[in-house]
C-alpha cells in the first residue's frame, strides 16, 4: 500500500486530482490497477487517504510493516 500512497501522492502533486487516474497510480507504484482497487475503492478514497497523511505529517513509507511481519507473497506461499 506504501507504493500506491507514494505514487499517488507524486501524481496528485504534480497533475492534481481529475488529471489523475486510477492507471496512472497503478503505474506510477509499479503495480496492476486490480491491486490499488483492492486497497481503495477509488481514486476519492486514495486522494482522502493522501490527504489524512499529507495533514497528520505522514511519509507513504510509514505504512510498510514492520520486519516481524510477513511479505503477502510469503504469507499465500506458506500459510499465515
Amino acid at each position: 500500500m506504501a507504493l500506491i500512497l507514494e505514487g499517488a501522492r507524486r501524481l496528485f502533486a504534480a497533475n492534481g486530482f481529475d488529471a489523475t487516474s486510477m492507471d496512472d497510480i497503478a503505474e506510477a507504484a509499479s503495480v496492476a490497477k486490480g491491486a490499488v482497487y483492492h486497497h481503495f475503492a477509488s481514486k476519492e478514497a486514495v486522494f482522502l487517504r493522501v490527504l489524512e497523511d499529507v495533514q497528520a505529517g505522514r511519509r507513504p513509507r510509514d505504512h510498510r510493516p514492520g520486519p516481524f511481519v510477513r511479505s503477502q507473497t510469503d504469507a499465500a506461499r506458506h500459510g499465515p
